[in-house]
């Protein structure tokens, strides 16, 4: 085949997958010594996941998703809320996944990809890969040294070392938009490696969240919180940034 290959998956030691442009898959189901052409359709591939033996997921060029329900014999064309590329596709359970691509996309799902929605994402660097840790922690790269992280399945706050030179103070630079809709975005540095808890309360003084509390390098952070899981009506919110014990 004159193809070029984008990525290779195994769901166990003997049954795997080699994805590609134009659609297509290549499949082993003896430890790669022998390989069969198969397609999926459509534009190319970049990432395969499988949940079990049977149910696995597929993303591709153009917001391309594809799944199966057989063991990756037959494959299906799921609904999309993108053109972007989808560079790299998790589940986090049989029916939640995410997807991560061009310009800085998130999707996900949380029935078993019939429909997907577009997570709050804070720039429009691409990101290329992404590890689930397990139901609700994951990691995502991308261009520019962009490093995300979540927590909660990505529902409601996600944290992002932005990697650039070393800030001069802790502080808290912006929070937008504010009131918020039913997301924003929180950005704060910190000097240095310190203890840091980051809370969000509502206008009563109410605390609605505590989004971060753990050591932290030093770096500017970006956190997004989704007021839709927490109940939270959208207006004005209130921040406040403790290190090591003292608020800024």
């Amino acid at each position: 085949l004159n193809l070029k290959f984008n990525f290779v998956t195994f769901k166990n030691a003997n049954t795997g997958f080699v994805a590609g442009d134009g659609g297509y898959l290549i499949t082993t189901t003896d430890s790669g010594n022998t390989w069969v052409a198969a397609t999926a359709g459509g534009t190319g591939l970049t990432s395969i996941d499988f949940a079990d033996s049977l149910n696995g997921i597929g993303s591709g060029y153009n917001g391309r998703i594809i799944k199966t329900t057989d063991g990756g014999n037959i494959w299906i064309i799921l609904p999309s809320v993108t053109n972007r590329a989808l560079y790299s596709i998790k589940y986090y359970t049989y029916n939640s996944a995410i997807a991560v691509g061009e310009m800085g996309i998130i999707l996900r799902t949380t029935n078993a990809g019939i429909n997907w929605q577009t997570q709050p994402g804070f720039s429009q660097n691409t990101l290329y890969s992404l590890k689930i840790f397990n139901e609700n922690s994951a990691i995502v790269f991308g261009d520019y040294g962009n490093i995300i992280m979540t927590n909660n399945g990505g529902l409601v706050s996600t944290e992002q070392n932005v990697l650039t030179s070393v800030p001069s103070d802790f502080k808290i630079n912006k929070i937008y938009p504010n009131p918020f809709n039913p997301s924003t975005t929180i950005s704060y540095s910190i000097s240095k490696t310190s203890n840091v808890v980051l809370k969000v309360f509502d206008i009563s003084g109410k605390e609605v969240e505590e989004l971060i509390n753990k050591n932290q390098n030093a770096g500017d952070y970006k956190v997004v919180f989704n007021s839709i899981s927490q109940s939270v009506s959208s207006g004005i919110l209130f921040v406040t940034l403790k290190i090591n014990g003292n608020l800024y």
